[in-house]
């Protein structure tokens, strides 16, 4: 699995750690499982850490075929997604990411964040 996921009770948030970079399909897998997650309800808002990943292969081409991916599990559309990002061409690429989110319809609340605890605070509202 290319990423790890952690629930937190106490702040209700899903906090999931990209490892490393990915391919489609377990991009799939992983949505595939959270989807059918019983720990996890649909509407628990998570925070996406990628500053690990390497963004240097992520194009238009790849991004939308993960939309069209994320598009087969609407189960967890209307959940709060902060994507954690720390470098300049990991935010451009997640802030396409969002746009191109909402440019397909899907009703997440997406915003990409440098700082952790801001994500947080926007995903709890505080």
């Amino acid at each position: 699995m290319p990423f790890e996921t952690r629930f937190d009770p106490e702040t209700g948030i899903l906090f999931a750690i990209v490892l490393d970079d990915f391919t489609l399909e377990e991009f799939e897998k992983g949505l595939q499982d959270l989807a059918g997650s019983a720990e996890v309800p649909a509407s628990v808002p998570t925070l996406w850490d990628m500053t690990r990943m390497d963004f240097h292969l992520m194009d238009n081409n790849r991004l939308e075929h993960m939309l069209e991916i994320r598009l087969k599990y609407p189960a967890r559309g209307r959940a709060r997604l902060a994507m954690l990002v720390n470098s300049r061409l990991q935010f451009g690429v997640s802030r396409m990411y969002e746009m191109l989110s909402e440019s397909r319809g899907l009703p997440q609340s997406i915003q990409v964040f440098y700082d952790r605890q801001e994500a947080v605070d926007w995903l709890t509202g505080a």
